[in-house]
């Protein structure tokens, strides 16, 4: 009797490990699945966070470039009235200046109006104004477009008035044209282009 018992346990307890045997190794299955899924998924953010920096550092770049190219245009601004206020001539502080080379012929020509709309560019051989920033250049085109009569009274005309006045004086308005063109040692490069109103009063710009 003892040994019926005893071979019925035999026979439960090889049941149960068995089973226990098959299910331990459908939880591994399991469980392999889920971190192939997990990895995988660490994988695609990792990339996603990736590429999101990459946006974000290229959007940068293209930022700077751009002030940097924007700051070629703040400089021609100024020259044009300093040389308006210097009888048509440039300024020891515009010729003096190392890391500055201007094509002083050309760019007086075109600001002071006796070439207009001319066909140069910031990519000619000798463009109008080359700074250099240690490896890096900012290259500006001043062109000269046209001259308009505005109508209005000497107090609008001296306080920079733009539209048309009451009164029967008026002012010059000479407009340019300014290109400036940022190029860094990656060779990538970045144009800026804006026109520039100069309203002309006593050989200078109000």
């Amino acid at each position: 009797m003892l040994r019926n018992i005893s071979a019925v346990n035999n026979r439960l307890m090889q049941k149960i490990y068995s089973k226990w045997n098959e299910e331990k190794g459908a939880a591994l299955v399991i469980v392999l699945l889920v971190m192939m899924v997990l990895t995988t998924m660490s994988l695609i953010s990792v990339k996603v966070i990736i590429s999101g920096l990459e946006i974000v550092n290229s959007y940068k770049m293209e930022q700077i470039r751009l002030h940097f190219a924007d700051s070629g245009v703040e400089y021609g601004y100024p020259m044009i009235e300093r040389v308006m206020a210097n009888s048509g001539e440039l300024s020891a502080a515009d010729t003096g200046n190392a890391n500055v080379s201007i094509n002083t012929s050309d760019i007086l020509q075109e600001i002071n109006g006796y070439i207009v709309n001319s066909s140069d560019s910031y990519s000619d051989a000798s463009p109008d104004i080359t700074l250099t920033l240690l490896t890096d250049y900012l290259k500006v085109d001043i062109d000269y477009i046209k001259t308009i009569r505005i109508a209005g009274s000497s107090t609008e005309f001296s306080s920079r008035y733009q539209g048309v006045g009451t009164g029967s004086a008026g002012g010059v308005g000479l407009y340019y044209r300014l290109e400036s063109n940022y190029q860094n040692s990656a060779s990538s490069d970045t144009t800026v282009r804006v026109y520039y109103k100069c309203i002309e009063g006593g050989g200078r710009c109000l």
